[in-house]
């Protein structure tokens, strides 16, 4: 099953132009066709394209939104990235598979790594959302000191070592 980001106005969800893409020349979708949406805020709908091209695609939902039943708890993932980024976006990709709701980069008194390319975490986590059949797209925060962040998070803290 594909599914795909939307932007979710009243009974229009607009594809960003990534996901357009995608739709038209990877899956080759045509007007008419059912899709599937998420808004990334735990939603899931069934709608029809109605106006189909690369850059923008435009559907109107025809099933009400069903709920990704919420959890009772939130979990919230920091972690000092290591020197190879391979390794922060593999944790990234599992880390939304098994249900984290928001990601924080860390830096520390040895990290090697200074810079973090947000963005293109950012592209993993909504692909491993898709591939994972969820509807909650976490939340990704760029590198922070660990002392301001430890301060700012959950009153519960566990520092693994």
């Amino acid at each position: 099953m594909n599914i795909f980001i939307a932007k979710i106005s009243n009974t229009t969800a607009e594809l960003t132009s990534e996901e357009s893409w995608h739709c038209v020349k990877v899956l080759r979708c045509k007007a008419g066709e059912k899709i599937n949406l998420i808004d990334g805020n735990g939603n899931f709908y069934i709608a029809e394209l109605k106006e189909v091209n690369e850059k923008k695609c435009i559907a109107e939902i025809i099933s009400t939104a069903q709920k990704q039943p919420p959890r009772n708890y939130y979990l919230h993932l920091a972690i000092a990235p290591t020197k190879h980024i391979d390794r922060m976006e593999w944790l990234a990709e599992k880390a939304v598979e098994i249900g984290v709701d928001e990601l924080s980069f860390i830096r520390c008194k040895n990290s090697e790594r200074t810079v973090i390319k947000i963005e293109r975490i950012q592209k993993i986590v909504e692909s491993a959302v898709k591939q994972s059949l969820q509807a909650f797209i976490p939340k990704i925060n760029p590198l922070s000191d660990f002392e301001p962040l430890l301060k700012s998070v959950a009153d519960l803290k566990l520092i693994a070592n």
